[in-house]
């Protein structure tokens, strides 16, 4: 009996290995998640994420109800597709590529905890001085950099399991898997970007307003007790 090939690409996400590290997609909500994780005592009134949430402040995808913050970073078809994109190891081979995933996972810590610490020097210099941080352009300066040293494709892509991948899916999935990359590297250049899009500024000054509210119907509702 003619033996079939066997099909490398997982139909369970969960058992294969990612091509692109799963947990690329949702830094924008894990970035703002762990701010007020971190500061909701400082500037929300010890709201926490869910809170926000139910209050309206956050929306579906966890980002603030803002007509440009709100919007999600990735198209769905890329989201999806980064979600689900697993290969398995063909024939005898094994996956030995574990250190990129914790290679990744170390730096996207420091990227939280670098965006996190910039939004909060943001969102207390506007409310101690009313204006931004006076180093804000070195800050951010050092951010680009550490996106594009630390933070960059060969972190958050598998290259053992992009080899897999390209080999079974041919110039299709390979365009597509570029196609997905491409994608990612410029939601995470937003971030602190040299353009007009520097998400970080965003989210602090979103941060001050968003306490600044608090800090109203505090008092508020104070004076009507």
């Amino acid at each position: 009996m003619k033996k079939t090939k066997k099909h490398m690409s997982s139909p369970d996400p969960k058992r294969g290995h990612h091509v692109i590290n799963n947990g690329v997609k949702d830094i924008y909500p894990d970035i703002l998640k762990g701010f007020v994780d971190t500061y909701s005592k400082a500037f929300f009134g010890s709201n926490n994420y869910k809170n926000l949430g139910e209050l309206g402040i956050m929306n579906e995808h966890g980002l603030p109800v803002d007509c440009v913050l709100g919007v999600a970073p990735l198209l769905p078809n890329t989201h999806t597709g980064i979600q689900n994109s697993t290969v398995c190891a063909p024939g005898k081979e094994k996956h030995t590529n574990y250190g990129n995933a914790v290679k990744f996972g170390w730096a996207k810590l420091e990227l939280l905890a670098r965006v996190n610490f910039l939004m909060y020097d943001i969102c207390t210099s506007l409310t101690d001085r009313k204006e931004m941080p006076n180093d804000l352009d070195e800050k951010m300066g050092e951010l680009r950099q550490f996106i594009s040293d630390k933070f960059n494709r060969d972190v958050f892509v598998d290259e053992q399991a992009k080899g897999w991948w390209e080999k079974e899916r041919g110039r299709g999935g390979a365009k597509r898997l570029e196609d997905w990359t491409q994608e990612v590297e410029r939601m995470l250049m937003k971030i602190a970007g040299e353009d007009n899009i520097q998400l970080v500024i965003h989210w602090g000054q979103w941060a001050f307003r968003v306490a600044q509210g608090f800090k109203c119907s505090h008092v508020k509702s104070k004076v009507e007790y």
